[in-house]
């Protein structure tokens, strides 16, 4: 009977491991998406920035050339300003470059 134990014990054991590996390949998995949404955003804020730096004028079909994408949101802010903005979503969080 004590042998049966130890048995089921062990199989125990791995099952929680198994359970514990495939939560930490989930995690894994999930920060490697956001991260990858992170740099995407983060690049096409850089292209931006840097653009506007040079003072380069920047027209709307600028813009979308610089991120290589059309607005997800567009509309006039406050006082006539064109406004767009443009998501990158991971796992964990939204990431947003707003162009005005």
């Amino acid at each position: 009977m004590d042998a049966k134990r130890k048995k089921q014990d062990q199989s125990a054991k791995w099952a929680i491991r198994g359970v514990l590996f495939a939560v930490l390949g989930i995690g894994i998995i999930a920060l490697m998406v956001d991260r990858r949404a992170h740099a995407k955003a983060q690049a096409a804020y850089d292209a931006i920035d840097a653009a506007l730096e040079n003072e380069e004028t920047l027209d709307e079909a600028k813009v979308h050339e610089y991120i290589g994408a059309e607005p997800d949101d567009a509309y006039d802010g406050e006082d006539k300003i064109w406004v767009e903005e443009y998501f990158w979503k991971g796992v964990l969080k939204t990431y947003t470059v707003r162009v005005q």
